[in-house]
């Protein structure tokens, strides 16, 4: 215990050591304490147990002792005894803030913060005004607990609070320049600490309202965050339009750490603002509160796992090691890691990872916990396809426990393209650079397809068409260019913003003077589709509309992809360039749909031709596939089936293309010409040992003989 008699007591009284009545015992409670240092057990927690029954001494030092015994007991190994006297004396003393706050410490070192949040939250209450080291403390603690459970600004606001308590209190300036001023993951303004909108002027001239902000703004600091949210609760529900009092709201939310409300707020407050730039702001704030505790229900980034408990350990090793799917991956600290992956791959000696058709894409990784086993992805349909294959191989070995689906980390948002495992025998350069062409294919193909939670289940390319959505797309864009710029990974997100049609940080299209041609500054596949409609196909080389073509296909734009298509098939020098096939197959597959006028006979005449010329007719198959299907088209069913059904005979090695005839006799309702087909594609697939295809066929028969019975 410090010697300074003007120090304020640690029982957590408020009062001065000098003043204590508890100053007597305090000397005995000191020899305890050095007992528990040399580890003195049975001396030590029997001279505690004689202070705490010590009826003459003050209930803030028997509290205290209470506390002093249940850090020893945690010391000397035994937690559940000390939770245990932490809680009775928690009961006997409800007056005394310490007993809760060692009851909350040893949940903290469970690392079950949740827990131990409430219970530090439940001590603040009880501490009186003047025990400003056990405040400061106490709030420091809350502040972890929220930085750990993802809620920056809570824990910010929690920091904010022990130095408005105490200015000079260092391990909170410490926190918040080590979770908050330099984390990068932040919005620049939030490394600086945000701060309340002022009232609009408009706002002023209600005098209700303005005395309100008045003292929001006037007392703001000194105010506890649950006054705030008061003061703009109760101004958001007389005026629902106050788009600054909406922000106000869920930034107060935020503060204390209820980031699902405080999302909610922010979610009216972009609805309500006219200024792009500012939406984007709060947007990219919501982003972060995506990511903390008690946002679950609205987060994009989950992670989906299957737990096992393992029957036969042993065993269950071994047939883990006969795995061609699984790989080991050593870390840079040593240890190793299971990783699942989307294909077969084999070691070479242990000199790389030799990959089986192409770098392996991992689906999920394993996880082995004291006789327990957890499969971990990042998408449902991942952990599925595990599943398929592992569940069947470790028959009797493991038992299925659950299934659950829980937040990731800032690091599984978006790690789909870091899950390909090139060989590392490559140059560092090279797979740098495959890496980088994965996450451009990943952002540029796959997200702007997926519907996501922060734009209300809309995908950002179809968000991108409602100007109400900008906002809310530049905030998204934001947070993950700032989390991949913590990765190390030199992506430029402007050719995301500019697919988007959201403005770009650099030069390129907007100040091109003729948008009808390639631009010299602006790669071409980061063209938006507005871009691409505005270039003209013949001013294009072959190079620059190949890419033009497959990125309006990419970005789902039928009607200028369609554009592009009629201008390559009409060139032989892109035959070297891009399947032309799969060019015309698309021209007539829009034109049997309807999106696209012109006369079927003659595109696929023009088809065959083609393919005859420049690649030896090896794509016939598919044009007699098609040729049926116009037949169909323009209403000639009995030759247009008959040609389905002879596509079998005549191009035998195609079952490919046979399994597409079957569908379409299905969708036609000929469900006995679709099973007497599909039986045949069956046999020849079983011949042939064509796994995949026997699964399809054999749906195909079963599909068609439960239909035609009813």
């Amino acid at each position: 215990m410090a010697s300074d008699p003007y120090e304020l007591c640690p029982c957590g009284s408020g009062t001065k050591q000098k003043w204590c009545t508890a100053r007597e015992g305090m000397k005995q409670l000191d020899q305890a304490i050095g007992m528990i240092k040399s580890n003195q057990r049975e001396p030590s927690l029997q001279l505690l147990d004689r202070l705490m029954s010590n009826s003459s001494e003050p209930a803030c030092f028997r509290a205290y002792a209470a506390t002093i015994k249940a850090q020893a007991l945690d010391v000397y190994g035994q937690p559940d005894k000390a939770l245990e006297t932490a809680e009775k004396a928690a009961k006997d003393f409800p007056e005394s803030g310490m007993p809760r706050e060692v009851m909350a410490d040893i949940f903290y070192a469970n690392q079950d913060y949740a827990e131990a949040l409430g219970i530090y939250q439940e001590a603040l209450s009880v501490f009186p005004a003047g025990a400003t080291k056990q405040i400061c403390r106490t709030l420091l603690k809350i502040g972890n607990c929220h930085n750990f459970q993802g809620r920056p600004l809570a824990a910010w606001a929690s920091w904010q609070r022990a130095l408005l308590v105490s200015p000079d209190f260092t391990p909170a300036l410490e926190s918040i320049d080590e979770f908050i001023h330099q984390n990068r993951l932040l919005p620049h303004p939030a490394r600086l600490g945000l701060a309340l909108k002022k009232a609009d002027e408009f706002d002023l001239f209600n005098e209700e309202v303005a005395g309100t902000w008045e003292k929001a703004a006037g007392e703001g600091e000194k105010l506890h965050v649950d006054d705030l949210i008061m003061l703009f609760d109760d101004l958001v529900s007389r005026d629902p339009a106050n788009a600054s009092a909406w922000y106000n709201l869920g930034l107060s939310c935020a503060w204390a750490g209820q980031n699902l409300r405080a999302m909610e707020a922010l979610s009216k407050y972009v609805e309500r603002e006219t200024n792009i730039e500012a939406a984007a702001d709060a947007w990219d704030l919501a982003e972060v509160l995506r990511m903390g505790a008690g946002a679950e229900s609205l987060s994009d980034n989950l992670l989906y796992s299957a737990l096992y408990q393992l029957e036969n350990p042993e065993e269950f090793v071994q047939r883990l090691q006969q795995s061609k799917r699984l790989m080991v991956v050593a870390t840079h600290d040593g240890h190793r890691t299971l990783h699942w992956m989307d294909k077969e791959v084999q070691t070479d000696g242990g000199a790389g990872v030799p990959i089986i058709g192409g770098p392996p894409r991992q689906l999920a990784q394993l996880n082995l916990v004291s006789g327990a086993l957890e499969i971990v992805a990042t998408r449902a349909e991942s952990l599925a396809e595990v599943r398929r294959l592992f569940d069947p191989a470790m028959e009797g070995v493991v038992r299925f426990h659950a299934a659950d689906s829980y937040p990731g980390s800032p690091t599984t948002l978006d790690s789909e393209p870091f899950l390909v495992f090139d060989d590392p025998k490559l140059p560092e350069e090279q797979r740098q650079q495959r890496t980088l062409a994965e996450v451009r294919r990943y952002f540029e193909e796959e997200w702007l397809h997926r519907p996501l939670k922060s734009l209300d289940n809309i995908a950002p390319i179809d968000a991108a068409q409602s100007s109400k959505m900008k906002g809310r797309l530049e905030g998204l864009v934001r947070f993950r260019e700032r989390n991949f710029e913590v990765r190390g990974l030199a992506y430029n997100f402007d050719r995301l913003r500019n697919k988007l049609g959201l403005p770009i940080h650099g030069s390129g299209l907007e100040d091109e003077k003729d948008k009808t041609r390639a631009s010299s500054d602006v790669d071409l596949s980061a063209y938006s589709a507005s871009q691409l409609a505005a270039l003209e196909p013949m001013k294009l080389d072959d190079d620059e509309l190949v890419v033009a073509y497959r990125t309006a296909v990419q970005l789902d734009s039928p009607d200028v992809a369609n554009r592009f298509a009629d201008q390559l098939v009409r060139r032989d020098s892109a035959s070297s360039k891009i399947d032309m096939n799969s060019v015309f197959r698309r021209l007539i597959q829009e034109t049997l749909q309807g999106r696209l006028a012109g006369d079927l006979t003659e595109i696929i005449h023009r088809g065959r031709e083609y393919d005859r010329r420049l690649y030896q007719a090896r794509e016939s198959a598919m044009f007699d596939y098609l040729e049926a299907r116009s037949l169909l088209a323009s209403g000639q069913k009995g030759e247009g089936t008959a040609r389905l059904k002879n596509l079998a005979d005549i191009h035998p090695d195609r079952l490919d293309v046979v399994a597409s005839a079957v569908e379409t006799l299905l969708s036609l309702g000929a469900y006995g010409d679709a099973r007497e087909l599909a039986e045949v594609g069956l046999s020849r697939s079983e011949e042939n040992r064509q796994g995949d295809l026997q699964a399809r066929f054999r749906d195909y028969v079963q599909e068609a003989s439960a239909r035609a019975k009813k």
